[in-house]
């Protein structure tokens, strides 16, 4: 089996999960000014909207959630990525978060990184049902499901027990 799908997730005590979020922060702070400078000076206003971002976190209600897990899928991947285009929600190069279930992943052998993967998703609906289509309004007719990429983002501040 490959090393990557032996590593299992790793529960975090509420300590645990404000430090993580705060040092994300204080990382953020120290470079905003040279941030500041260096995305103005590329005049690309997506560039600037990604790297300026104070979202740290993104919500999925417990049904998106549950999808994901009753999918026939032995792993999620949470990937970073940008909004592509502006629409009514973000600005174009606003951050984002996919969450994809996949098989596994595989050496890319084309990847610019030594570390390079190739996620091999599986879709949204378990096997035998719509051929693992699943519909929803962003979709053009024929594209499968593969995972969710959802607003809102927003800048979490503080992390407490309910």
């Amino acid at each position: 089996m490959d090393p990557i799908q032996q590593l299992p997730g790793q529960e975090i005590s509420l300590d645990e999960a404000r430090r993580i979020m705060n040092v994300r922060k204080e990382y953020f702070n120290k470079m905003e000014l040279a941030l500041k400078i260096s995305t103005g000076i590329l005049h690309d206003p997506a560039v600037t909207n990604y790297y300026l971002s104070k979202t740290n976190a993104f919500l999925f209600s417990k049904d998106e959630l549950l999808k994901l897990i009753n999918s026939d899928a032995p792993f999620f991947m949470v990937i970073a990525g940008a909004h592509p285009e502006k629409s009514e929600q973000f600005e174009k190069g606003d951050p984002t978060v996919m969450i994809i279930p996949c098989r596994l992943l595989t050496k890319d052998s084309e990847a610019s990184t030594e570390n390079g993967m190739i996620l091999e998703a599986t879709g949204l609906e378990p096997k035998g049902t719509a051929a693992g289509i699943a519909k929803t309004s962003n979709l053009r007719d024929g594209d499968p499901t593969i995972g969710l990429e959802h607003p809102p983002a927003t800048d979490v501040t503080q992390i407490n027990y309910v």
